[in-house]
């Protein structure tokens, strides 16, 4: 597996940051590597295959990856559009002193998850980025600017993901309040957001991808994942039952959804996030459960 060192990177030696722009055909394939700095990518147009630590992924317009110097990974073009995506590399050593300085930083570049942050943009802040961007071209050797970028780009993610629909029109908003007041409309799938509505799916469809940079069904997986937090850490249900009550037909649909959102399995969660003085719950036969 090859593996890419900053220095042998293009570009002026005084550089402190490097952007590219890739283009890859149907099938063109950027090969497995890692390497000793920082990245972050989002995708401009066509789509991606994304295989990161021997898991798949597709990327889509807008979705933006978070790639630590740890992380081995690869990149194919998945459609009949040609790919296009910044990609956006910067010294290791950045993010360590921005992650000594501010916590928030370790959630999009910390080691602990197995595998990294992925986000879909909403079209605002997608357009945001690629001004950013355009500014950071003009700035290859600016500490300033870098830092700026990042810090900006942390805070407005950590706004959307605190609130993700809080740009969106309000019936949209007041949808996305009733499925968490009204959990069994999960088990609508990614028609539950269009039924609270009253909308058409595509209608829901087109203004969820516009104002809050997700599909009716990553939105209906983030309740779900939402739900079954809020299950595991406060009731004795088994993972089992909770997966079923959050509307996954299978716990091999559950487990990934889960993960994407909180950053480990729902055992995982479960052992650290437990309200009850018991860690676990006996059953009939006396066998200790999660």
């Amino acid at each position: 597996m090859k593996i890419l060192h900053w220095e042998t990177l293009s570009f002026r030696s005084s550089s402190i940051l490097k952007l590219f722009k890739h283009h890859l055909p149907t099938g063109g394939e950027i090969e497995e590597h890692r390497h000793d700095f920082h990245e972050i990518f989002w995708i401009l147009s066509g789509e991606a295959e994304h295989e990161v630590n021997g898991e798949r992924s597709r990327l889509r317009h807008g979705d933006l990856v978070w790639i630590r110097p740890h992380d081995r990974h690869r990149v194919t073009g998945a459609s009949r559009q040609p790919l296009q995506f910044y990609n956006l590399a910067f010294p290791a050593e950045i993010i360590g002193e921005l992650t000594a300085r501010y916590e928030e930083f370790r959630y999009y570049f910390g080691s602990d998850n197995r595998q990294p942050i992925m986000i879909p943009l909403s079209e605002s802040l997608f357009e945001w980025l690629d001004r950013g961007a355009a500014g950071l071209r003009n700035n290859p050797e600016s500490r300033l600017a870098l830092d700026r970028f990042l810090m900006n780009l942390v805070g407005e993610l950590s706004t959307m993901l605190a609130n993700p629909y809080r740009r969106c029109p309000a019936w949209l908003q007041e949808a996305a309040a009733e499925l968490e007041r009204q959990p069994e409309h999960l088990k609508l799938g990614s028609r539950a957001l269009a039924v609270l509505a009253g909308r058409t799916p595509e209608h829901v469809a087109r203004e969820l991808r516009r104002f809050a940079g997700v599909t009716p069904s990553e939105a209906v997986n983030r309740a779900r994942a939402d739900y079954a937090a809020r299950l595991l850490s406060g009731s004795d249900l088994t993972i089992t039952q909770i997966a079923y009550q959050c509307g996954f037909g299978s716990l091999s649909g559950f487990f990934p959804a889960f993960r994407r959102f909180y950053g480990e399995t729902p055992l995982e969660y479960r052992r650290t996030h437990r309200i009850f003085a018991n860690i676990c719950f006996p059953d009939a036969n006396g066998s200790r459960r999660y």
